[in-house]
């Protein structure tokens, strides 16, 4: 049996296992924050509310705004007026994202609509840069700890969703 506790917020995770094939020990690392798991719905919600962070001017309409194949993720008007279709990543972005803001870009088109596409992620693989360059969908990166502060102000005590609302 492996058991796991986490004081705040309180957590215990115990795993039984029938049989043990392989034994690893190491040592606990130095006080550390499990700040990576933020979901992307957190990460759009908070760009939508302060859209600066991912360019000043920015203003957004409109959040999962449907389109013929599927949902933007946000939607709005750069600081000149100009259509924005933004999808967002909560890890690195590969060339299957470009692809995926390209459909919601010729979705517009086809309705003669003109908008400028932004991927945003914390990264991008380099073929998804490549794309990104070749079809004109522009990347913005992000910083995920800095969001994190952010929504930790945010939540205070509150943080949602732990594994205690499970039990």
């Amino acid at each position: 049996m492996v058991r796991a506790v986490r004081r705040r917020p309180r957590e215990v995770l115990i795993l039984r296992c029938p049989r043990v094939y392989h034994v690893v020990v190491g040592e606990e690392p130095v006080e550390g924050d499990f700040w990576m798991y933020i979901n992307e719905h957190e990460i759009r919600d908070l760009i939508a509310e302060d859209p600066g962070i991912v360019e000043e001017g920015l203003r957004i309409v409109s959040v999962e705004k449907p389109v013929e194949p599927g949902f933007i993720d946000l939607y709005g008007r750069d600081r000149e007026g100009r259509l924005v279709v933004i999808e967002l990543k909560r890890v690195k972005a590969g060339e299957d994202a470009v692809h995926q803001l390209l459909k919601y870009v010729e979705a517009f088109r086809k309705r003669g609509v003109d908008v400028r596409p932004i991927l945003v992620a914390p990264g991008f693989t380099g073929s998804a840069r490549m794309l990104a360059a070749r079809s004109g969908v522009e990347l913005k990166e992000i910083d995920l700890r800095r969001i994190y502060e952010i929504l930790k102000e945010r939540w205070g005590e509150r943080r949602p969703k732990t594994l205690t609302n499970y039990l």
